[in-house]
């Protein structure tokens, strides 16, 4: 089944997973602090003037993300940027080219797909009913580590909105879609963001959606963007986006991971469940099967 489709979508199943916190990891644990400062040293940021983690993330991260994440300006052009007004001393160019390509490449080499949702990514794959796409908010090199990240596992992915191969290599297949917001513009807390994603896959009306997503719970980051009361807010935003623009409310499996003691409070008593990868993977499986069954019935 291709963007266009090869019948009406009344009767499929869209699905929506997130990638960073959700199908890959290595780029969460990237930015722990502990794995972080390492980065900055073996980089040679370190000794260029980044000396601990929250200068990394107050001065030149979250000034930029905005820019970053709906432009196709790039992380690394970014940082460099940012580094060469915030840095207290004067930087040969060369030396801080350098130290932002070592960083930056480590940062996106680290975007690997679990190995353990290769099993249900093939199963949605092969599904008849069935498409999917990554959604994730993004610097503009997240598109081809996101691509390359699936071709390690052996799965075709490709940019929202780019045309499949021409030819015998391209028939046939059904490759996973890669929405970066960098691309499309705007974030996926935005109703642009829906709209354009919608519009690239214009067979896909009042069909069934699911949604896969921690909503920003398993990011680390100096910051409070991971706070359980951002995290309800990005939910309930994000799910009311998905219901209102492809006009049915999506099923949600959410994921929180085991960050410290089991559940995360909110401060007023109503805890988030902490689950494993396997039981999200199932959960999964488990709702497009159901959806599947209720197609075909």
């Amino acid at each position: 089944m291709t963007e266009q489709g090869q019948r009406g979508m009344d009767d499929g199943i869209l699905v929506f997973i997130d990638y960073s916190g959700t199908l890959c990891f290595d780029s969460v644990r990237f930015g722990t602090p502990g794995v972080l400062m390492k980065e900055l040293i073996s980089s040679g940021l370190h000794g260029l003037g980044v000396r601990d983690t929250d200068f990394f993330w107050e001065r030149i991260i979250h000034p930029v993300w905005a820019e970053g994440s709906t432009t196709g300006a790039g992380y690394g052009a970014l940082m460099e940027r940012q580094l060469k007004e915030t840095l207290p001393m004067p930087v040969p160019k060369d030396d801080l080219r350098r130290a932002v390509m070592s960083f930056t490449g480590r940062y996106f080499g680290s975007f690997r797909v679990d190995p353990k949702w290769k099993s249900s990514l093939c199963s949605l794959r092969n599904n008849p009913a069935t498409s999917v796409v990554v959604v994730t908010d993004h610097y503009a090199e997240a598109t081809k580590a996101v691509i390359e990240s699936f071709r390690t596992l052996g799965l075709e992915a490709r940019a929202l909105g780019t045309r499949p191969p021409k030819g015998p290599e391209g028939a046939g297949r059904t490759p996973f879609l890669v929405a970066n917001s960098a691309d499309l513009g705007w974030i996926k807390a935005d109703r642009r963001f829906w709209e354009l994603l919608r519009a690239s896959v214009p067979c896909y009306r009042n069909c069934a959606t699911l949604l896969v997503d921690d909503f920003g719970f398993n990011e680390a980051g100096g910051s409070d963007y991971g706070t359980w009361p951002r995290v309800l807010e990005r939910r309930f935003q994000t799910v009311a986006l998905v219901e209102d623009v492809f006009g049915s409310p999506p099923r949600v499996v959410t994921f929180f991971a085991d960050r410290t003691t089991g559940y995360r409070g909110d401060g007023s008593g109503s805890p988030a469940l902490v689950r494993s990868l396997g039981e999200v993977i199932r959960d999964v499986e488990r709702v497009v099967s159901t959806e599947y069954r209720s197609i075909c019935s």
